[in-house]
């Protein structure tokens, strides 16, 4: 029996220690898999320290990877590169030269320390003496590296030590001794593989950087995002969590280096087009597509102050209150309490971060540092919860706007200004009149200025960014199937009158079209139609469409004032009332002057705010143009199941039969739908067999069976045309002679080739 409880407790023992080898093991590395990114986010703990530290004694196959973690973790997280030498010195160096080094280093910093104590000790007794005067910036910490390491024929540099060596170089920049580290990278890069090259290319346009040259800096950065690209992890069979470790770390270091690329390339536009424009593009990307207000208008601020009376410094004032305005919109309230909800946790994350370094005695200037960020990011967070929301910040943007126009006479945004006030009357108040009265001052404004000499000295644009800040040349431009399209306002680009001799009558048109679309919704049909000659009077394109009968925004708007409607239907019209009618004849406007995007975001609110609420048929028409305006911005792919959603549905409002014709379109695309096609097209001419749209239906139905070759179903359709579209005789006898003469070349065609 006892005996027997022996073997059982040593196949217990056994069990255990295998049990805990296999747990060890997934806890190394678990650690080495998430060490690289902890270190950059700067959560990399005490605990994850200690346990590199015992798997740096420990480890069969990482105790070097370890001890390299502990090294980075010295320098990166506490702030000392001369204790990360103390642990790289036993792969690169010589034992007695490096304790000699070590020596000459601590006395030389030693009296650093003397002179940083005594010098501090002056800045805070001036500082407590003159508590209301703004102090100048307190001494820096010396580096704790203050001599040279030994030289770089003395460093042991292979693909075995490389990363060691590379961690030196990193320690040598720390201190500012870019020379000294200048000479091991070259020895590196001779010196190792792909992997080395990674983080040698990396330690490189860190070098540069501190040394300011920017060029080469961002040439090693490619560098070293070349070399992650082209490095092919190999592992024997067995090493799949080796592989997973590696690729972790890679992923790590490339998302690294490409926030390191960014930070050269704009160094580099600073340095070529100046800060004014750098500010003002990073301004308006955060405005425009990050939606990130509150970052934005304090970048705004700024340009105001360091570039006023410029162009950039007006252009920050006219962003400022357009910025405002957003603010003053349901989107924007949303988008705020976004921004400030992501400081918080960022905040927060920074103040986590702060309690762990503490606990791990970090260089006091890693402390000083995280509390600047912290006191920095909580005044910031402070001021974005102060900005005004809704119709607070729409009073806010109307006195922004008074002030404006009262300090710019001859600005060159007042025009947009007035503009941008009288879309937030029409679609932020929903205020006809007052919409009408700023639309008016916007337009008179554009009158008086197309009669100003363009060469006004006010507000000029630094030479420096002239060029890379200039707009396109154009009001529209051509993709390369002959499409037209508005000129898109990317960030960066100065948009007025003295930068695109078009702009001016591109304001003009939209202050005078948008004039006319209050007039319309007045229920001042005439008014409305005589602002229109605007789009003709400035826009090239439109005019040579107009001229030779081609859809165009003129003619569209001009039919539509005409007959009270716009793309919706008298009918479809009558089933929005109030607000919903003002933002469903608004979505109208931009889809006519077909300014797809502005459109779209347009029908979406109606859709938001309204859509329970409406009738059948306003929900009807509210399906379709979402759908065209799905298959404008997105494609039919996208657009094609909100299409075939009226076959089944809406069968009895005036959206019907427009649906389907769109869906016409797209069977008829493919020859396994072409029957489907012709289904519809007969669904839309039996449903409304006596109107205009359903003999036009039937018209259609010949045209597209003889177009595919199917000339009996053509006949039978255009027969049935003689006798229901008399409108249509001269099209239909044309296409039934067609298929007539077509079927006798055939015939004689085939007898020709008979013996």
């Amino acid at each position: 029996m006892k005996r027997k409880w022996s073997g059982i407790a040593a196949v217990c023992v056994v069990c255990c220690a295998a049990s805990c080898g296999a747990t060890n093991k997934r806890t190394e590395y678990t650690l080495l898999k998430n060490a690289q990114s902890k270190i950059e986010n700067g959560t990399f703990s005490r605990q994850d320290a200690t346990a590199c530290e015992r798997y740096a004694r420990t480890s069969k196959n990482n105790a070097d990877t370890f001890r390299l973690l502990m090294a980075v973790y010295q320098r990166r997280i506490l702030g000392y590169p001369a204790k990360s030498l103390d642990i790289l010195a036993s792969a690169i160096f010589d034992p007695t030269e490096y304790a000699d080094w070590k020596k000459r280093n601590e006395s030389a910093y030693a009296e650093k320390l003397k002179t940083y104590q005594r010098e501090l000790g002056a800045w805070n007794l001036t500082s407590r003496k003159n508590p209301k005067a703004v102090p100048p910036p307190p001494p820096s910490m010396p580096a704790d590296i203050q001599v040279e390491l030994p030289p770089p024929d003395k460093w042991t540099i292979d693909n075995k030590t490389v990363r060691f060596a590379i961690e030196g170089v990193n320690c040598l920049c720390d201190a500012g001794k870019y020379q000294e580290a200048l000479k091991i990278i070259d020895r590196i890069g001779k010196n190792t593989d792909t992997v080395g090259r990674i983080y040698a290319a990396e330690s490189a346009g860190d070098l540069f950087l501190g040394m300011r040259m920017l060029t080469k800096s961002l040439d090693m950065y490619k560098a070293a995002m070349n070399f992650t690209s082209m490095h092919k992890s190999q592992f024997s069979p067995g090493e799949e969590e080796l592989r997973k470790v590696f690729e972790a770390e890679i992923a790590v270091a490339v998302k690294r280096i490409a926030a390191k690329c960014a930070k050269v390339t704009k160094l580099l536009e600073i340095e070529k087009y100046g800060p004014e424009w750098v500010l003002y593009k990073d301004a308006e990307i955060l405005r425009k597509q990050k939606k990130r207000f509150f970052a934005a208008l304090t970048k705004y601020s700024e340009l105001s102050k360091t570039a006023k009376e410029t162009m950039f410094g007006d252009a920050a004032e006219f962003a400022t209150i357009k910025t405002f305005f957003a603010l003053a919109d349901k989107d924007g309230v949303k988008v705020l309490a976004d921004e400030a909800a992501e400081m918080i946790a960022t905040l927060e994350q920074k103040k986590q971060v702060r309690r762990n370094l503490a606990f791990q005695a970090p260089s006091p200037s890693k402390l000083t540092k995280l509390d600047d960020e912290i006191a920095a990011m909580s005044s910031s967070l402070q001021n974005l919860k102060a900005l005004p929301t809704g119709k607070n910040a729409g009073a806010e943007a109307l006195r922004r706007s008074e002030i404006f126009l009262a300090g710019n006479k001859f600005g060159l945004y007042r025009g947009e200004v007035l503009f941008e006030c009288g879309n937030y009357q029409l679609e932020g108040k929903y205020d006809v009149k007052a919409a009408i009265e700023a639309y008016t001052k916007s337009k008179e404004w554009c009158d008086a200025a197309l009669k100003l000499d363009k060469e006004l000295n006010a507000f000029p644009i630094p030479e420096k960014p002239a060029s890379i800040s200039a707009p396109p040349k154009t009001m529209k431009k051509r993709d390369d199937w002959g499409n037209i399209d508005w000129a898109i306002p990317a960030p960066g680009k100065l948009f007025n009158r003295r930068t695109a001799n078009w702009y001016l009558g591109y304001l003009r048109i939209m202050s005078g079209t948008k004039l006319a679309l209050a007039y319309f919704i007045d229920g001042k049909k005439e008014e409305a139609i005589d602002e229109l000659w605007v789009i003709t009077a400035f826009d090239e394109e439109e005019k040579k469409q107009w001229k030779i009968g081609m859809p165009n925004s003129y003619s569209r708007l001009r039919r539509g004032f005409e007959d009270g409607r716009l793309f919706a239907t008298q009918e479809d019209i009558r089933h929005f009332e109030s607000i919903a009618k003002i933002q469903l004849l608004t979505a109208d406007y931009y889809y006519e002057l077909e300014q797809w995007l502005e459109a779209k975001k347009r029908y979406t609110r109606i859709y938001e705010e309204h859509y329970d609420r409406l009738s059948t048929t306003a929900k009807a028409y509210l399906d379709l143009v979402r759908a065209h305006c799905e298959m404008l911005t997105g494609g039919y792919k996208t657009a094609f199941p909100m299409f075939k959603k009226f076959e089944t549905q809406y069968e009895h409002t005036p959206s019907w039969n427009r649906a389907l014709s769109v869906l016409a379109s797209y069977y008829q695309n493919k020859p396994e739908t072409y029957d489907k096609a012709e289904a519809t097209l007969w669904k839309i001419y039996n449903k409304m067999p006596d109107t205009p749209k359903g003999r036009h239906t039937l018209v259609l139905i010949g045209i597209f069976n003889h177009c595919k070759g199917r000339n009996e179903k053509a006949i039978e359709a255009f027969t049935l045309c003689q006798e229901k579209c008399p409108e249509y005789k001269k099209a239909v006898d044309h296409y039934l002679s067609k298929i007539e003469k077509e079927k006798a070349d055939e015939l004689l065609k085939r007898e020709a080739s008979t013996p």
